[in-house]
């Protein structure tokens, strides 16, 4: 089965800042687990690159079952968490474990 993963800056949008394609099979249930950005990549800049600390995201999933190349859309919803720990690599600043005085081992400060 063919899945189309795509990313928009708005909801219900057909323009698309990233657009990739996976081939896979179900299991008995019926279930295919895909990861963004290891499809192959059709169209927009790298999944990388896209700011998402800046913007709220749409995610689009398609799947062509006939693998005839149309894809019908399935689901549409904005993105939530998973891909804003991206956004970590440009954090402002961080605290080094050793500049954070008075934490035992094992433990966190918030």
């Amino acid at each position: 089965m063919g899945f189309e993963i795509s990313i928009s800056e708005n909801k219900n949008s057909n323009i698309f800042i990233f657009t990739e394609r996976h081939s896979k099979s179900t299991n008995d249930n019926g279930v295919a687990t895909l990861q963004i950005g290891s499809g192959s990549q059709i169209y927009g800049k790298p999944l990388s690159s896209i700011p998402f600390i800046r913007d709220s995201y749409y995610i689009k999933i398609s799947v062509d079952i006939n693998r005839n190349g149309i894809f019908e859309p399935i689901s549409e919803s904005q993105l939530l968490s998973v891909p804003y720990a991206l956004a970590s690599d440009t954090a402002n600043y961080s605290f080094k474990s050793s500049s954070l005085p008075n934490l035992a081992p094992n433990q966190m400060r918030y």
